[in-house]
């Protein structure tokens, strides 16, 4: 992110929300290593990270925290991926990533 090491990172964040339906939040995983170099709905996190609860159905998301977007049928929804790296020196540093979805 931005010329940022690891060395320059506490921990990081990644949030994903539905803009189509606001409030609607399909990942929230905070306390990410700043080790980490990768993010999957499969991958497990290490310890001492936090699965924050979805807003959807609390049996759609899986051990990883993550709950796909499944807009209406016949229906496209856009969805926000905000990363946030937590930085040693204090403050943030904040990456987005926008993507759609259809059924």
């Amino acid at each position: 992110m931005g010329g940022l090491t690891s060395s320059d990172i506490s921990t990081f964040e990644i949030y994903c929300e539905d803009l189509d339906n606001p409030g609607y939040i399909h990942w929230d995983v905070t306390g990410i290593p700043n080790t980490t170099t990768q993010v999957s709905n499969s991958i497990p996190w290490p310890g001492g990270v936090t699965i924050n609860p979805t807003t959807g159905d609390p049996g759609a998301s899986n051990s990883q925290g993550w709950e796909g977007p499944c807009p209406p049928i016949g229906n496209t929804h856009s969805y926000l991926v905000t990363l946030t790296a937590n930085l040693v020196a204090g403050g943030t540093q904040t990456s987005t990533y926008t993507f759609t979805s259809t059924t």
